[in-house]
């Protein structure tokens, strides 16, 4: 046991710097600690300890440790996160951000002590809410934004100096707006201007910013509905479109103010009427002034919008046979409505 001891005791003299490595000048020293910080616990960190000198720094960087080190020495729960759950310290690095995977629970990739200060450095007139009345460090920091709790009556959680693309991409999980499909990569996602994060499952991962909030701004009466009675705002978001449940008795999920073509496209996939042919190239496809999307197996691709299929069923032409079914009729580019009795089902749209 004695020998176990003094082996302890070796290897913290051989882990603690040397004297002319601590030989730093009061007015240099860069702080490794906190207050009251024990002399254990900093020499744990490779940091100097000196507490001869009252009202300065005791723990403090040695001489040998490079200035990247120094940033990347950031408590724990106050890490801006500068990632996502699964990020790789390669992709990490790229980013210019530090990566430490050691301790479970917090961010492992995060912005460095000079990136915080410069980015965090924003009046108190001009912050920008990123949290909610309440919220801690740790869930402000999770976000990547900033945590100031120093003066009372203002916001603590605020986004740093960023890019206004940046704050328009820090939408709720469960509250973004489809920009693409599930396979979607981020260079495509890129070129339609949306944001991208694949961290999170079960959730859109290409969706639109949040300045996008004007494109919801439509009045009750003239809401386009998108979607069903009792339709979800998860369900809702995914297909694009807007959700809103404050007023009752009128559409909750509707469509974005957007082209007119683009809303004619949004037609359930095995809903789709045939323009094409299998192999059809997308540019085809747009010469036929028709829709493409090429996301879901076994369904057309091609199609036609949807505004084709608003024939009278007075002056519906049968285009198949008693009993088709929809999918039948649909790849064989007709329309199906069997919600008419008496009528045709399958037939011919407009063109």
């Amino acid at each position: 046991m004695h020998c176990n001891i003094s082996y302890v005791l070796v290897l913290c003299a051989l882990l603690r710097p040397g004297k002319q490595q601590c030989s730093v000048d009061i007015t240099e020293r860069e702080d490794c600690g906190f207050p009251g910080i024990s002399a254990k616990e900093c020499y744990s960190r490779g940091c100097c300890f000196n507490s001869n000198i009252p009202g300065v720094k005791w723990c403090f960087y040695p001489k040998n440790i490079a200035s990247d080190q120094k940033q990347c020495k950031v408590e724990p729960y106050n890490r801006r996160d500068c990632g996502y759950p699964t990020i790789s310290a390669m992709e990490c690095k790229e980013r210019n951000c530090c990566f430490d995977s050691s301790i479970p629970g917090v961010n492992w990739c995060f912005f460095s002590k000079s990136q915080d200060k410069q980015q965090c450095s924003v009046d108190i007139t001009e912050r920008e809410d990123c949290g909610f009345p309440g919220i801690s460090a740790k869930e402000c920091y999770s976000r990547g934004c900033c945590f100031n709790s120093n003066v009372p009556g203002v916001k603590w959680c605020f986004y740093p100096k960023s890019t206004a693309s940046d704050k328009q991409c820090n939408v709720e999980p469960y509250n973004r707006r489809d920009c693409g499909y599930p396979t979607i990569s981020a260079a495509e996602c890129k070129k339609r201007n949306c944001c991208f994060d694949s961290s999170i499952p079960g959730v859109n991962w290409c969706f639109f910013k949040s300045q996008d909030k004007r494109q919801c701004d439509v009045d009750i009466k003239e809401r386009e509905d998108c979607g069903f009675p009792g339709i979800t705002a998860k369900e809702c978001y995914s297909r694009g479109c807007c959700f809103n449940s404050n007023v009752p008795g009128v559409k909750w999920c509707f469509y974005p103010k957007s082209t007119a073509s683009d809303r004619q496209c949004n037609v359930e996939p095995y809903n789709r009427r045939d323009c094409g042919y299998p192999t059809i190239r997308a540019a085809e496809c747009k010469k036929r002034n028709c829709c493409f999307d090429s996301s879901i197996p076994g369904v057309n691709w091609c199609f036609f919008k949807s505004q084709g299929c608003s024939v009278s069923p007075k002056l519906r032409k049968d285009c198949g046979y008693p009993n088709i079914s929809s999918k039948d009729c649909l790849a064989r580019g007709c329309c199906f409505d069997s919600s008419i009795p008496k009528t045709v089902w399958c037939f011919y749209g407009y063109k």
